[in-house]
């Protein structure tokens, strides 16, 4: 072997035996495809649905479990590797809240780098909860430190927990319990008695897609003696509509105004969802873009109903608000207000409205976007600040405290009318709040008529134009509209504020002039 080769072999033994000498200091493990890896959980809370931390709770309500998990510092992640959390059986994994069962895991970058299986046992009164498997894929492979979130929504198991019982959430991860914070007490308490006198109780179901919002109503629950009743119902953040009613049967699986006959038990619930449906598709009228309906139910007497229908939410927004209303010629009008929020089992953190009130301007005609539009909001204090939208016809506040607030445009778009109303909508801390307004365009009119010098001919055709260009709107005058007729609801500007200047041009008569 020359002297340079062996030079060169003794330059490469050096690197290696430094390579293998810091890896021996790091003590670091590349875990095989498929194999277990024990995630530690950091923390981990129990939160209401307005995202705050309970130490108590109502039996039926809605809770949050929301983890923070890390990979020790001696593991490389692989392909295929996983770990499992368990789910107190005091918990019930089996309700529609939880939703959906799986889900993606995503790194900083919003890379998935994993999916999340949400594993439910049967609710009962020796068992429950269940088990979160959490496995990594192939974007996972050589990461190192990994650090991650995991949060779903799930129900008190009520078979197996009692009213004012304390339980100690403890979580475990691979059968392990030193991977985990230490127990969190909360109480559980009976939930608040219903009204004996309600007529009409409505809520957002638990929701499915993220697109659409899904209402249930009890009508007549106390089974009052009801006479010409009538329910109405307002999407009051304007960011969807009411979606058509079905008849029967599809309306049974549909449930787009589905009218059940029902009984009620002390929670509030129908004892049964099989009741005879009734088809109430030409009982049903909207206004002119569906953000409000009516239904006319007549004498209902004492009978309880289970009212079920849907609406679009849109713009992307992931909560909307709406309030029915009951009225009956034998019973005080009364109202219940119902807000969606879509809430879902995720691995990344959500809620980017969390505290922040966004507000949104569009035309009312094409909901094309408007900038330029001054909110005055106003806090429950008596204190205000103003909001203006910007080119995508939306502005977000900064962080505000969870309340209601009212709204009310001060500066429209220029060439648009200023809306008079006033507005009311709730911030939360989870999701935030909402509210889209739609303005109308100034209108002008233009009115032409026709004079004849001379013999009057049998009609005459005017074309209206804006600007020097044709609008395609024209019309025929005659002896039956007394050779008179008026162009209305035209814009008065155009999107720069200027006004539009709008002529009108006559097709050609044989033998007379236009002036």
């Amino acid at each position: 072997m020359s002297l340079n080769m062996k030079r060169l072999t003794g330059i490469i033994m050096s690197f290696l035996m430094i390579f293998i000498m810091i890896f021996q200091g790091l003590n670091l493990t590349v875990y095989a495809d498929g194999l277990a890896v024990d995630a530690r959980i950091t923390s981990f809370q129990i939160l209401n649905t307005s995202n705050q931390p309970v130490t108590e709770t109502e039996k039926s309500a809605t809770l949050k479990l929301d983890f923070n998990f890390e990979m020790p510092e001696s593991i490389f992640l692989d392909n295929g590797n996983y770990f499992d959390i368990k789910i107190p059986e005091e918990f019930d994994l089996t309700t529609a809240v939880t939703y959906p069962t799986t889900f993606d895991i995503k790194d900083e970058n919003g890379t998935v780098v994993g999916t999340a299986t949400i594993q439910p046992n049967a609710a009962t009164a020796t068992g429950g909860g269940g088990n979160v498997h959490v496995v990594f894929n192939e974007n996972a492979t050589g990461k190192y430190k990994f650090k991650g979130h995991l949060h779903f929504d799930l129900k008190i198991n009520k078979k197996r927990v009692g009213d004012n019982q304390t339980i100690n959430v403890k979580a475990g991860v691979n059968n392990r319990e030193d991977l985990t914070p230490g127990p969190k007490p909360i109480i559980v308490k009976p939930d608040r008695a219903l009204s004996t006198v309600e007529v009409i109780g409505k809520w957002a179901k638990a929701p499915t897609v993220p697109n659409q919002a899904a209402w249930g109503v009890r009508v007549n629950r106390t089974k009052q003696y009801l006479k010409n009743v009538v329910i109405t119902d307002k999407i009051t953040s304007n960011n969807g509509h009411f979606i058509d009613p079905d008849s029967l049967p599809t309306v049974i699986t549909s449930e787009n105004f589905k009218l059940m006959k029902c009984e009620y038990n002390a929670s509030g619930n129908p004892t049964s969802y099989t009741g005879e449906v009734v088809d109430i598709s030409d009982k049903i009228t909207f206004n002119e873009d569906k953000t409000e309906f009516r239904l006319d139910l007549g004498d209902i007497g004492t009978q309880s109903y289970f009212l079920s229908y849907k609406s679009t939410v849109e713009y992307g927004d992931i909560v909307q608000s709406n309030n029915a209303t009951l009225t009956s010629s034998t019973n005080p009008t009364q109202s219940s207000s119902g807000t969606w929020k879509y809430r879902h089992s995720g691995g990344a953190a959500g809620g980017v409205l969390g505290k922040k009130l966004k507000l949104r301007k569009v035309d009312v005609d094409n909901g094309a976007p408007l900038a330029g539009a001054t909110f005055k909001v106003t806090k429950s204090d008596g204190t205000s600040f103003n909001l203006t939208t910007s080119a995508d016809g939306t502005v977000i506040s900064d962080q505000l405290m969870q309340g209601r607030y009212k709204v009310k445009e001060i500066n429209a778009p220029e060439g648009y009318e200023l809306d008079p109303n006033e507005y009311s909508v709730y911030v939360y801390d989870d999701v935030g709040g909402t509210l889209t307004i739609k303005d109308k365009m100034d209108k002008t009119y233009v009115k032409v008529s026709k004079e004849w010098v001379g013999p009057k001919g049998s009609s005459a055709t005017i074309h209206l134009w804006a600007d020097g260009v044709d609008t395609g709107k024209s019309v025929t005058l005659n002896e039956r509209n007394n050779w008179q007729h008026t162009f209305e609801g035209l814009k008065k500007k155009n999107t720069d504020g200027s006004e539009i200047q709008y002529t009108v041009k006559e097709d050609a008569i044989t033998n007379y002039d236009s002036s």
